[in-house]
């Protein structure tokens, strides 16, 4: 199986996501990451699901800076 990286906000503007698919892919994966630009506080926003989503993940990690990607990326392997 390989690692699953995710990049985005957690924001849906349709709607509730479907947690379930996300779960699907969860359990075909080696890691799920996902990399969100947005600070934590903001993922508890009306339209930001990330509540929902951090529980199935293996890491959640700000990333919106190049920086703040190398720390992540360096706590890959360790």
């Amino acid at each position: 199986s390989s690692d699953l990286i995710f990049m985005g906000d957690g924001d849906d503007h349709r709607g509730i996501p479907r947690v379930e698919d996300f779960q699907a892919l969860r359990r075909r994966a080696h890691k799920v990451l996902w990399f969100n630009p947005e600070p934590e506080w903001r993922w508890y926003r009306e339209d930001n699901y990330m509540h929902l989503i951090k529980p199935h993940c293996d890491g959640v990690h700000v990333v919106s800076t190049l920086r703040e990607l190398s720390v992540a990326v360096d706590r890959l392997w360790r």
